[in-house]
């Protein structure tokens, strides 16, 4: 089916957050923008690997599907790379975006393979990351977006990028590693 170039890229909103996905060679990388006065700016976007790497920079989702649950939009991905098994869901209500991130892989991992593992983002260049005792602030103009993680979720802030892995050495009874994480407006 051809697509005209005017055509609005798949997207999940949430009040003023919008999270569009686009193609990025065999997988979906997604940005974040914030809508003010009817103006799409975006803020960042997701880093994608090259499809050799055993953990990507952020995880290779290669299929996507939208759906409605218990009265929120759900993105749902799924992909793979080097034998691991990637999962996301990524819901939107009020003006929240939900990150809920799997990573099944087969092999045990070893300490310095915890620091590859996560969602790498580079924000734009005049956009400011700080953190805070909530979280990591992302400020830009009149745009403001906190970045909230669960217990076992770390982050990594470093020159205008972005990094929400899970954390080493939490509990992961079995091969499959989580993180999450929550962006407000």
């Amino acid at each position: 089916m051809a697509h005209s170039s005017d055509a609005q890229p798949p997207a999940l909103s949430a009040g003023p957050l919008r999270l569009e996905f686009h193609r990025s060679a065999d997988r979906y990388a997604h940005s974040l923008k914030c809508v003010n006065d009817g103006v799409p700016c975006e803020l960042m976007a997701s880093i994608e690997g090259q499809g050799t790497e055993r953990f990507p920079p952020s995880p290779p989702l290669q299929q996507l599907h939208f759906e409605e649950h218990g009265g929120k939009q759900v993105a749902m991905l799924v992909g793979m790379a080097e034998g691991n098994h990637w999962s996301a869901a990524i819901s939107a209500e009020n003006e929240s975006l939900e990150f809920d991130i799997a990573c099944h892989t087969s092999a045990r991992l070893v300490a310095h393979e915890y620091s590859s593992l996560g969602s790498t983002y580079h924000a734009i260049p005049t956009a400011k990351l700080k953190k805070t005792d909530n979280g990591i602030l992302l400020q830009l103009a009149a745009a403001r977006v906190l970045v909230q993680t669960s217990q076992f979720t770390e982050v990594d802030l470093t020159r205008g990028t972005l990094c929400l892995r899970p954390l080493a050495g939490s509990p992961h009874p079995t091969s499959t590693l989580r993180w999450r994480y929550l962006i407000n407006s």
